[in-house]
């Protein structure tokens, strides 16, 4: 609706979200992109692949979310080992919301390099929203409830660096205990 319109209308997948927008920039003649999530499985007939249903869609950027999850999974379980190698690892995990596919798929990768390792335990995964600061106060509760964690999992660095500004808050030293 600005005057003059803008050139492109760049923007997250957000279900019950995303046709709208797709309308509306069609309406205008606005190109819009989406970038960092995938379309929901609920709406991939509906609004097709960029250009086939909507002509101003010209592009979709996502990210291996999956193997993202499953390599930061991996490279933290292998730190942890490398530390104490007596020891199995013993994971948690703060995620994004339940409506995100890029945070389903991370947790999926996370839950298959597990489901293939036995020197490594996954005790909970909390939804933290991707939000920075609701995963720094879901912190103490969940090492109160698994004392034994030696391992985080953060499916966004903003939360990872939160956790552990709090970690280092309740006297622990992340990439060391």
């Amino acid at each position: 609706q600005s005057d003059p319109p803008a050139d492109y209308l760049v923007y997250i997948y957000q279900v019950g979200q995303a046709r709208r927008i797709l309308e509306a920039a069609e309406q205008a003649g606005v190109r819009s992109i989406i970038f960092n999530t995938d379309v929901a499985d609920q709406d991939r007939d509906l609004v097709g692949s960029p250009g086939e249903v909507y002509t101003q869609w010209i592009a979709h950027l996502v990210p291996d979310d999956f193997h993202a999850g499953a390599d930061l999974a991996s490279r933290l379980i292998a730190a942890a080992r490398t530390r104490e190698p007596e020891r199995r690892a013993e994971l948690v995990g703060f995620n994004g919301g339940r409506d995100s596919s890029a945070a389903r798929a991370r947790a999926a990768g996370l839950e298959d390099v597990l489901s293939r390792r036995e020197d490594a335990v996954l005790h909970q995964v909390l939804v933290s929203q991707w939000d920075a600061l609701l995963a720094a106060e879901q912190t103490e509760p969940l090492l109160r409830r698994w004392p034994g964690t030696n391992v985080v999992w953060a499916a966004s660095d903003a939360m990872a660096l939160a956790v552990a500004g709090r970690l280092t808050e309740l006297g622990r030293k992340p990439g060391l205990d």
